[in-house]
């Protein structure tokens, strides 16, 4: 962390500089000094929160959090490593961000590999909410130290909750996007600014192309960065439109690199595709996609979940799961829709925050997505009362931060008390708190639980402990079998759903035929006592329908009873290979 809490510090020292433009000579101290302040106290939180999870064995509770681990360690520990191996349907630079790390065993069977690069993108969004607030706060002409009062607001907002406290010690790709899309819309801010301000020419670029650099981070990072690099896109296309007169040759250079930074990443993942796959849209439509994942998956006639192909189904689950994403007790609508209407009422009455509303870009993105992308998002409250993907609604997260904090702000500002300005920031910070703090406490009431579901505790954390205990369960057995094996011998196992097992095993993964070995996988499942020593087939999987189709020369050494949603497996030994028998 200290080498990323550098890079944070001179993140924000940046921000200082930039508070200068708008803020007047004095603004640079107090940023630095806020800098250092919240560099210090997102990364104490962070620590303090890796460590709570870290003793209590569930920073790998999350199904996806394992498995982005496992993509990011098979680049180089692989039957066939490369950075083939990283697959075509999560995008790629959380995994190659989590490589240096992944190399290490015990950081690799832990967990903490995925949360290094979560913890130090936490720490880095923590500063970029402080310096988008506090900037166009100080564009609204707010009495003394109002803009700072709103940064801090904001930081509260984010950085306290519950929710991101959890996802920032897992291997869940959310922090990283999340700070990435904060800091392409501080750069975004930054352009306009320079460009309204008359700055050079060769300053306005910068502050375009750097956003443009982020803008393709996020691209790289999550689908959502796709939807947000059209809209950053259009927003930019306006300003340069509104201030044409003023436009270079220089600038007109830094708006093309721009348009060709975020246009390259999403062409660089469709050509990726396609010379791995031969289909340029295999993410999107290919075996492993969503939407095969869901057609897969056990549903009834009619729609495959609740909001498919109906909008309005899916804007009611998305924001009743972004709400809950705040916490448990009733301010959390209050929290919301404030933040909503204010964004409203901002964006039509000061062009000062105009650009912030594109925070909201992931309201409609969702929405979409749930009713037309293969996208469910489950509430235990909500039908199919069951938990999925309640981690999505943090994606609003910073929207909600920015404009609930302006809108304090402004309302502050019409007291011309000193006194009573700062008593309504308080009262702010004092509802942000009680919300908070029932995301701990308050237990959800249905009047009936999941079995080894929480009565109490952050949604997002609540899902991952309540779908994770059949699955931990089984993979803990599986792992304990899997040690028993000789060292050294040729695995043959599916990984796509239960590569947490050789992870707790301690199991090189080069040592295991799973479906990313092409070709050795085809050759495996066509004659799976001549390829490998041990098959692990799993109720449901192509290795259990191999072994019915070829049974021959296979022997069954171990059987482990799964529960009802994870099936049964057994370990068979090849008669054809001269191994030993297994412990």
């Amino acid at each position: 962390m200290g080498i990323h809490s550098a890079t944070a510090v001179t993140v924000g020292s940046q921000a200082g500089a930039a508070a200068l433009e708008t803020g007047g000579g004095e603004a640079q101290p107090r940023y630095r000094t806020d800098v250092r302040l919240l560099t210090f106290g997102a990364t104490a939180l962070s620590i303090v929160s890796i460590f709570i999870y870290f003793r209590r064995g569930e920073l790998l509770l999350s199904g996806d959090a394992v498995a982005h681990i496992n993509h990011a360690r098979r680049v180089f520990d692989s039957l066939t490593p490369g950075l083939g191996q990283l697959g075509t349907v999560w995008l790629p630079l959380p995994h190659l961000l989590m490589l240096p790390f992944v190399a290490n065993d015990w950081l690799w069977r832990s967990g903490v590999a995925g949360a290094i690069p979560s913890m130090t993108a936490f720490v880095l969004g923590v500063l970029g909410i402080f310096r988008l607030v506090s900037e166009a706060a100080l564009g609204l002409k707010l009495p003394a130290q109002g803009p700072r009062a709103s940064g801090w607001l904001a930081v509260a907002l984010y950085g306290a909750n519950p929710n991101l406290l959890y996802l920032q010690t897992t291997a869940n790709n959310e922090p990283l996007y999340l700070a990435l899309f904060i800091w392409s819309m501080v750069w975004l801010q930054r352009f306009r600014q320079r460009l309204r301000n008359n700055r050079p020419d060769n300053t306005i670029g910068r502050a375009l192309v750097a956003c443009g650099v982020l803008i393709a981070a996020a691209e790289l990072t999550r689908y959502d960065g796709w939807f947000v690099a059209g809209c950053t896109g259009m927003a930019a296309s306006a300003i340069l439109l509104l201030h044409r007169r003023k436009l270079s040759p220089r600038m007109l250079l830094a708006s093309t690199a721009f348009a060709a930074t975020i246009i390259a990443a999403p062409a660089f993942w469709l050509a990726y595709n396609y010379a791995l796959q031969g289909n340029p849209l295999d993410f999107a439509n290919g075996p492993y996609s969503a939407h095969a994942i869901e057609l897969r998956s056990p549903h009834g006639p009619g729609r495959l979940h609740p909001g498919d192909h109906e909008p309005r189904v899916a804007a009611a689950y998305y924001i009743r799961t972004a709400e809950a994403d705040l916490g448990q007790n009733k301010e959390r609508y209050l929290i919301f829709w404030i933040a909503l209407v204010s964004a409203v009422i901002l964006a039509l009455a000061r062009t000062e925050v105009r650009l912030l509303i594109l925070l909201w870009a992931p309201l409609p993105f969702y929405i979409y997505s749930i009713a037309y992308g293969s996208i469910p998002v489950f509430m235990p409250e909500l039908p199919p009362w069951s938990y999925y993907n309640t981690r999505y609604g943090t994606a609003v997260l910073p929207a909600i931060a920015a404009f609930l904090a302006l809108a304090v702000a402004l309302i502050a500002a019409r007291s011309s008390a000193r006194h009573l300005r700062a008593g309504i920031f308080l009262v702010a910070f004092v509802f942000t708190t009680l919300t908070y703090v029932s995301a701990y406490r308050m237990p959800h009431h249905r009047g009936w639980s999941f079995p080894g579901e929480p009565s109490a505790g952050p949604l997002v954390w609540r899902e991952a402990k309540t779908n994770a205990a059949t699955r931990a369960a089984f993979e803990s057995e599986l792992g304990i079998a899997l040690q028993k094996l000789p060292a050294h011998t040729r695995l043959l196992m599916y990984c796509s759903n239960h590569v947490g097992a050789l992870q707790q095993a301690g199991i090189p993964l080069r040592n295991v035929i799973n479906e990313a070995n092409h070709p050795f996988w085809q050759w495996a499942l066509a004659s799976p006592a001549k390829e490998a020593d041990f098959v692990v087939a799993i109720t449901g999987d192509p290795i259990a329908a191999a072994v019915l189709a070829h049974p021959d020369q296979l022997v069954p050494v171990v059987s482990i009873r799964g529960a009802s949603d994870q099936g049964d497996a057994t370990i068979y030994r090849s008669l054809l290979r001269p191994t030993p028998e297994p412990d």
